[in-house]
């Protein structure tokens, strides 16, 4: 199978390389998707670590078995990675300008996540007026779910670059002026 060979300049794709990467490449992706869920629950059953420090943990615990299988993964095709070396670090310093915007985002959610600042449930009012219960919080943005049943996607950098409130940090009750007047 190594002597049936497909030559296209310097690449020389056979056969049994070929093969090699199907099979390899199935076992691996298997693998990760069965030791990505198995690990996230892991990690989630865990009672004594916080909500939002468990999905953090859950989250890089996914990313770092897919950065290990891909690494696996150029191993099996034969890619020397020193090779890479080079071009991964031109590359690294044109996305970093380029999505620097959602790297900040990326890490404000971390920040977020692990300071336990804001939760699921609490009522949160922007500084620009707007206001919702907190739905969902993922990496890069917040959801906030108004009273009109309107989904708000705020970018989590705004949470640390800029003021808000927090109705509901410490005490679930809230409380509400209501002015009226008697003749």
């Amino acid at each position: 199978m190594d002597s049936i060979k497909l030559q296209i300049g310097n690449i020389s794709i056979s056969v049994h390389a070929t093969a090699r990467v199907l099979i390899f490449g199935s076992i691996l992706f298997w693998l990760g998707r069965v030791s990505n869920h198995t690990g996230k629950q892991f990690i989630r059953k865990q009672e004594n670590i916080e909500v939002g420090t468990r999905e953090v943990s859950a989250k890089l615990f996914e990313i770092a078995l897919f950065v290990v299988m891909f690494i696996l993964l150029l191993q099996v095709i034969g890619i020397n990675l020193t090779a890479l070396a080079v071009f991964g670090g031109a590359v690294g310093v044109g996305l970093g300008f380029g999505l620097q915007a959602i790297a900040s985002n990326f890490i404000s959610g971390l920040i977020i996540l692990l300071d336990r600042s804001l939760t699921v449930g609490d009522y949160i009012e922007l500084e620009d007026g707007r206001s919702g219960t907190i739905r969902a919080l993922n990496m890069c943005s917040t959801i906030l779910k108004t009273f009109e049943g309107k989904d708000i996607m705020v970018p989590n950098e705004s949470f640390i670059t800029t003021s808000f409130t927090n109705w509901t940090h410490e005490n679930k009750k809230q409380h509400y002026g209501i002015e009226f007047q008697v003749a």
